[in-house]
């Protein structure tokens, strides 16, 4: 599970274990996840720029 809320970053060298990998498919998922969160992904982009359009118009 991923908290991304709580993004941060840290130093590799603060981890301590090895605990596993990830597929691509779940990589994915957390690419899509992470640019929804910081407001960079294209839908969320595209749907705001269209109401800050529609709103200068005044529609």
């Amino acid at each position: 599970m991923l908290l991304l809320e709580q993004l941060f970053t840290i130093d590799k060298t603060m981890l301590l274990t090895y605990v596993g990998t990830a597929d691509d498919q779940f990589l994915e998922s957390v690419d899509k996840a992470v640019s929804v969160s910081v407001g960079v992904h294209p839908t969320i982009c595209n749907s705001k720029r269209k109401y800050q359009n529609n709103k200068k118009k005044g529609q």
